[in-house]
């Protein structure tokens, strides 16, 4: 599946949780790393899948390596 918009449609906090995400960090090790609930890390992770249009972890990491850092 390709995804939907672009990487400046991502929130400034979006793209702290992708670049933690894509290097493999849990949601717990982002939410304490971001000083946020876990709760928090989960809603961010479906409004980015959502934003993408991905399901899965490792799709979200290829993407910020593929799409953002490039």
């Amino acid at each position: 599946m390709q995804h939907q918009n672009s990487a400046c449609s991502f929130t400034q906090r979006e793209l702290e949780v992708i670049k933690l995400l894509s290097v493999g960090k849990l949601n717990k090790e982002i939410a304490y790393q971001l000083n946020i609930s876990i709760n928090t890390v989960k809603k961010f992770n479906k409004q980015i899948f959502k934003k993408v249009g991905y399901t899965r972890r490792v799709q979200v990491a290829q993407y910020f390596t593929e799409e953002i850092r490039a």
